[in-house]
């Protein structure tokens, strides 16, 4: 069995429309989850430039070590 690049699994979350608030709350409850992200960690998470996009409207990418991990997030996050 191969392994995986580390954090070759992308899940994209997009808040429409934007909300601080819902960002923090969303990075609390997936370090809740998860444990803390970073580099040295099983997730981690960046924002993706919505150049072209509606002002309200922000896309973050959370990056995941281990499938099960991103199936996890998908199914307990995404709408």
């Amino acid at each position: 069995m191969s392994e995986s690049a580390p954090f070759s699994h992308r899940v994209r979350y997009e808040f429409v429309p934007y909300s601080y608030q819902q960002v923090r709350d969303l990075l609390r409850e997936v370090a809740l989850d998860f444990g803390p992200p970073g580099r040295t960690r099983s997730w981690q998470f960046e924002s993706v430039t919505t150049a072209g996009k509606g002002h309200d409207e922000f896309i973050m990418d959370f990056l995941f070590q281990d499938p099960h991990d991103a199936i996890m997030f998908g199914l307990k996050y995404l709408r």
